[in-house]
């Protein structure tokens, strides 16, 4: 972990003096700093312009949804496989329709879907529910997954963000096809009945006594 996280510092700080592999979109190029004058500066005045870097919120972005050069027709992103296609049987037709919409509009919106610097194989994705975005990456079986602050992902295995990401990734036929195969089905149950007592179920009178128990005699 602590080399992934001073690898993502040092892709960090080569993106501040544009000589890395990736850039700032255009409402922060504020933070960029030219070479020259980077290595001008201090090591205290490096860290405390990468700590202002690393301390800024990432701005809503608004859809900008790509024109096919018709004034009159508006092109959008769309899954390669429709929500009534998947044929995942273990989700709600409703809750599917609403998951393939976040989806979506993941990706017709600008800034909402880009590489996790330092990390490989994965891709921060915007949370509609707080600042900092989701973490989607590849398993060990090479698999996609959410990570474990997505509700959605920790209660079905199944979210907006990572079929916004295999589309990106152009993976989303073999995703559905693994999700498929992997029947999962909602962790609902286990939810309902976490906080239930310990003796549901048991007959009653059932209870072992506490103590000694001592016989009378005849």
């Amino acid at each position: 972990m602590f080399e992934l996280v001073t690898m993502q510092s040092k892709e960090v700080e080569k993106a501040v003096i544009g000589m890395g592999e990736y850039s700032f979109k255009p409402a922060y190029k504020k933070l960029e700093v030219s070479s020259d004058r980077w290595f001008l500066m201090s090591s205290d005045q490096r860290q405390r312009h990468l700590k202002k870097v690393f301390s800024m919120e990432c701005m809503p972005m608004e859809l900008e949804p790509e024109s096919s050069g018709d004034p009159g027709e508006i092109m959008t992103r769309r899954l390669a496989v429709t929500a009534d296609r998947c044929g995942i049987t273990t989700i709600s037709s409703e809750l599917l329709e609403t998951t393939w919409k976040k989806a979506e509009k993941l990706l017709n919106t600008a800034g909402s879907l880009c590489k996790a610097p330092g990390m490989l194989d994965s891709m921060y994705v915007a949370s509609a529910t707080g600042s900092r975005p989701h973490v989607v990456s590849k398993t060990k079986k090479g698999n996609l997954a959410c990570d474990d602050a997505c509700m959605a992902w920790k209660s079905q295995t199944f979210c907006s963000h990572v079929l916004a990401v295999a589309e990106e990734k152009r993976c989303l036929s073999e995703f559905l096809s693994s999700y498929r195969r992997a029947k999962v089905t909602g962790n609902y149950t286990a939810a309902a009945t976490h906080d239930q007592s310990k003796s549901v179920g048991k007959k009653p009178g059932s209870s072992k006594r506490k103590g000694p128990v001592h016989s009378e005699k005849p």
